[in-house]
């Protein structure tokens, strides 16, 4: 039985580090897919377009945190459980995955620290290009597409994303890692996302579609995930999400994490 739930946390945790895309855009070069470049606007006006559809710009700059609470489910592995995500202002972000009979798994960042931990292996610190990913996704206004973060970005044309017709975006960030984002032409929000994906396994091809999106305050927030990982899927639903005011501690390293730091020392900004 403890080797049943070792494999099923293990696929978990692999996988888990994709939840920090709520919000935030991530990922390593994704695959090309056929697309037109007729009717396609510049990549400026396509993202104008999204930040108004999500309560516009003044607005989201007004916010200063988040936590969204809801269920994970990954059917082919028989993992079930509840999902906890924080972020705050300016770029401190943390994951709670909570799985019954199994345990519970972090994916932290503190600002300069990222972090990992789970019931069945040893804590473990990011870094290289898990850590620039870490860091990349923890900015909290990252759907405003601040140009000075980016080398380039360029509408590729017009696609169907999920059976939806979407604008096509490729992003490079200061990084080095590369972003395609799909944009719904009618209503102008953020469809879904293709990335590679840095677990502690390698890379995982992710395809992330945004579905439900709500308002929660004056912003839209979309309630529902489903991702594509390889041949895994998982899906995430968020039964609240709250712009309240999240205490410093929560974001604080393990005690066991601490002592990793300390022995190892903290990586460069």
């Amino acid at each position: 039985m403890k080797t049943t739930r070792f494999h099923k946390l293990h696929r978990a945790g692999r996988l888990a580090g994709t939840c920090l895309l709520l919000l935030a855009v991530s990922g390593a070069e994704a695959p090309a897919t056929a697309s037109s470049k007729a009717k396609a606007p510049p990549v400026k006006e396509v993202i104008a377009k999204y930040i108004q559809a999500l309560g516009g710009r003044e607005t989201i700059l007004k916010q200063s945190y988040l936590r969204a609470q809801g269920k994970l489910e990954m059917p082919g592995q028989g993992v079930d459980g509840t999902l906890e995500v924080l972020r705050a202002k300016p770029n401190k972000q943390m994951v709670r995955i909570q799985i019954p009979n199994m345990g519970k798994i972090e994916i932290g960042f503190d600002g300069t620290v990222g972090w990992m931990t789970n019931p069945f292996s040893e804590p473990m610190l990011l870094e290289g290009k898990m850590l620039d990913q870490a860091r990349d996704e923890a900015d909290f206004h990252n759907q405003l597409h601040d140009e000075k973060n980016f080398k380039s970005m360029e509408t590729v044309g017009t696609t169907q994303f999920e059976g939806q017709e979407c604008y096509e975006v490729k992003l490079v960030q200061k990084s080095g890692r590369q972003t395609t984002e799909y944009f719904d032409v009618k209503t102008g929000l953020m469809a879904g996302l293709k990335a590679t994906q840095e677990t502690p396994q390698g890379e995982v091809g992710v395809t992330t579609r945004f579905r439900e999106w709500k308002k929660f305050g004056d912003l839209l927030q979309p309630t529902k995930m489903t991702q594509k990982l390889g041949e895994n899927d998982q899906m995430i639903a968020f039964d609240t999400v709250s712009m309240e005011p999240i205490p410093d501690k929560e974001f604080e390293q393990p005690d066991a994490v601490k002592k990793l730091v300390k022995e190892k020392g903290a990586p460069a900004k």
